[in-house]
């Protein structure tokens, strides 16, 4: 058993030197044995040059973060043919790249505008050989390298197009082909016809902190009311409105919105973002899925590098006692508090001026301005105005309303009104004026064949009355009821000077009517002697015995 159990020893430390011999062997002899390399996020997608001259190299980062050039360094290779190899370039990288964006490596000569720029005697007969990008000491990354093809490119397999290369064997321009359907870079370049088109070079900028941040949470809806799919009400989503306190415009792209609490990393559930802007001044609400447990909420730059400490806001637990209602800042008492009356999602009542923020101050507050006093509460800048004791006096002619504390014209009284003119009064229900010629004291007299309607105050003509009817014809009379003339009837009939006789036709009518009746009776009797046939003939039987006996 012992012997079994040595034999198992011994194979498992030969197994395990056997996988530490692979680890090594798949990391290409690095110096820490065990560490894979992966391939960079960086890639070359198109260089040019001239002879030994390298005339741009364009890089591209092909993740989906932002990633950082600090430590690495660029550099190509040339051969000579009195010579060997000799590497011409080697610039060292600084600085932040966004994802899917591209930075340039440029001769001065070039005239790029570029923050990588380098100078390269050159000139001589030679080929490049590689194009590399160096990862720093200590990271495992491989190397961006790429190699040159041969110059004497004759066959349309390493075209960018389907024609042959006709540019000279000294100049050439390469570029990192792409997939078809995806869309994303190949592993293999083509050339660039440089005698039938220019090269097209991306040169985006570095990626930098936002100078300045002048966003401030002013309203919170964490528990939204249970709403029907077919209500688009405020209170029916979770929200927050924001509000610009700055004299410019806020890409709201360059920012992201966290919830959560101190050491909470950032996911996809506690982040939000924005792609539009905010006008300076106005207010934006933005859907948001917020806990109704009560949270934090802080702006950081889109990338987290940078959290705004001084657009932190705090909000309670909402609960079902809360739920539809929005917790806000009041400037009547500088208090944070909840509220039922939410307003649109464009518009807010000024809240309160914000201090701007400066991220490389680290944070420090800066002075309040002159008309301007710090609140102790939210550390916040807020105007000296918005209390009523400190409102400017209204000008002459106004008057301060008490509701909206605003000034208003005092001409809006009645005592200020435009005296009516002489031929009109003021209605005093309207406060308007009207014309005096519409009261009954002062209508134009109707005229002699007139009368006038009190109900309606109007003229009416006279001949509608009866008296001045026209006179009926001598053998018509006129109706009482529709006062219109008809025909007299005669009291009697006069007597005719013959007999009346029946006409013909009447005659044969009436022949006719009494045929067909006794043809009918006929039939019907015939039809009923038929059918009792039998009960008669044996009632007649009986009636006979009768007589007989």
């Amino acid at each position: 058993m012992r012997v079994v159990q040595g034999i198992l020893g011994v194979a498992l430390i030969l197994s395990s030197f056997v996988m530490s011999v692979d680890a090594g062997a798949v990391t290409g002899g690095s110096s820490e044995g065990n560490t894979v390399l992966i391939d960079s996020p960086l890639l070359i997608t198109q260089y040019m040059g001239t002879n030994d001259r390298l005339e741009y190299i364009e890089v591209y980062n092909d993740s989906k973060e932002l990633f950082t050039l600090d430590g690495w360094t660029a550099q190509y290779t040339v051969e000579y043919a009195t010579s060997s190899e000799r590497i011409l370039l080697n610039i060292e990288l600084s600085g932040m790249m966004e994802p899917q964006r591209y930075i340039t490596l440029a001769d001065a000569s070039t005239g790029l505008q570029t923050p990588f720029l380098y100078t390269i005697s050159g000139g001589d007969t030679g080929n490049v050989v590689s194009v590399s990008l160096i990862p720093p000491s200590g990271k495992n990354y491989l190397n961006e390298s790429v190699a040159n093809p041969s110059y004497s490119n004759t066959s349309k397999t390493n075209q960018c197009n389907d024609e042959i290369n006709t540019g000279s064997a000294s100049k050439f321009a390469l570029k990192r082909k792409t997939s078809m359907t995806t869309g994303d870079y190949l592993s293999t370049f083509c050339y660039l016809d440089l005698k039938k088109e220019s090269p097209r070079v991306f040169i985006d900028d570095l990626y930098t902190l936002p100078a300045v941040l002048t966003l401030e949470i002013v309203e919170i809806l964490p528990n939204a009311r249970s709403c029907s799919p077919f209500v688009k009400q405020l209170d029916c989503l979770d929200y927050v409105k924001l509000h610009n306190a700055g004299t410019v415009a806020m890409e709201l792209e360059k920012y992201r919105l966290r919830s959560g609490s101190q050491g909470q990393t950032a996911t996809s559930s506690n982040t939000f973002r924005f792609s539009d802007f905010i006008a300076p001044g106005n207010y934006r609400t933005y859907q948001v899925d917020l806990s109704n447990s009560g949270n934090w909420l802080w702006f950081e730059d889109s990338y987290g590098l940078e959290s705004y400490k001084l657009t932190a806001v705090e909000y309670p637990s909402a609960g079902t006692t809360h739920e539809g209602q929005a917790w806000m800042y009041d400037t009547n008492d500088g208090e944070w508090k909840w509220t039922s009356t939410l307003s649109g999602a464009n518009t807010a009542p000024v809240y309160f001026q914000a201090e701007t923020e400066t991220p490389s101050l680290g944070g420090g507050l800066q002075p309040c301005r002159a008309d301007q006093f710090r609140n102790p509460l939210t550390n916040r800048c807020k105007l000296k105005t918005a209390s009523s004791t400190g409102l400017e006096p209204c000008g002459a002619g106004k008057f301060r309303n008490p509701e909206t504390n605003r000034c208003k014209s005092s001409a809006t009284s009645s005592s200020s009104l435009t005296p009516c003119r002489v031929d009109q009064f003021r209605n005093p229900e309207t406060n308007r004026c009207k014309a005096i010629a519409s009261s009954t004291g002062s209508l134009v007299p109707c005229n002699a064949n007139q009368t006038r309607n009190p109900a309606t105050n109007r003229c009416k003509s006279d001949v509608s009355l009866a008296n001045a009817l026209k006179p009926c014809a001598s053998n018509q009379e006129r109706s009482p009821d529709t006062n219109r003339c008809r025909k007299v009837l005669g009291a009697s009939i006069p007597a005719a000077n013959f007999a009346v006789d029946p006409s013909p036709d009447e005659l044969a009518t009436n022949t006719i009517g009494w045929i067909s009746f006794a043809a009918v009776g006929s039939l019907a009797v015939g039809y009923g002697v038929w059918e009792w046939r039998r009960e008669i003939i044996d009632g007649l039987a009986k009636t006979a015995g009768v007589f007989r006996k």
